[in-house]
């Protein structure tokens, strides 16, 4: 998403069921800025939420949102870093979890 929120792309992982502690090793997602955006790339955002499907309707679970501007830079090909991020705190105590993702910013030329 951009500075002001609004949405510029979205994807989804495949679904797992009966996992409490989820992995997507198999996974992987790219995303290119439009025109709009191409000159503001590093004011964007990534946002994540982390869902439960079961039987009754969906229920988002937590969310982070991790601006591009602290992902690091790296040249096609190249390793993605390694982060861990909260998911937020439930009531003002409870931690709702972690998110650990591998990501990187590809610069186009």
């Amino acid at each position: 998403e951009d500075a002001k929120g609004e949405v510029l792309a979205e994807m989804k992982t495949a679904t797992k069921t009966d996992d409490l502690d989820p992995v997507w090793d198999d996974e992987s997602f790219s995303f290119s800025p439009d025109d709009k955006h191409s000159g503001h790339l590093l004011d964007c955002s990534l946002r994540f939420k982390v869902m439960d499907t079961g039987l009754g309707p969906d229920v988002e679970l937590g969310q982070s949102l991790v601006p591009l501007k602290l992902v690091p830079l790296m040249e096609e090909g190249g390793e993605e870093k390694l982060f861990e991020f909260s998911l937020g705190i439930a009531h003002g105590k409870s931690p709702l979890g972690m998110l650990t993702l591998q990501i990187g910013v590809i610069p186009s030329a």
